[in-house]
């Protein structure tokens, strides 16, 4: 990681946090998320399709919320870096 992926994401930890998360609960998820990696042969989709299948259909809106929240996040990142 360069520094200025470093300082990106020390912003968003900053944004995160700013709503009253602490830092050991993002980092937790942080965790969680990243463990996609460790599965071989999977990836980000395949990561996200075995977790919305796990959820509650009442909870299935919220998921999404927050992938959409995600998603709009990092594009707003991405016009940012030019």
């Amino acid at each position: 990681m360069d520094e200025e992926e470093r300082d990106e994401e020390e912003s968003l930890e900053e944004f995160i946090c700013s709503f009253d998360f602490t830092e050991e609960e993002m980092m937790a998820v942080r965790d969680e998320l990243d463990s996609y990696r460790t599965i071989p042969g999977s990836n980000l989709a395949k990561y996200i399709r075995r977790v919305a299948v796990t959820i509650e259909e009442d909870d299935r809106p919220a998921f999404l919320k927050g992938i959409m929240v995600g998603a709009a996040i990092r594009l707003a990142a991405d016009r940012d870096r030019g």
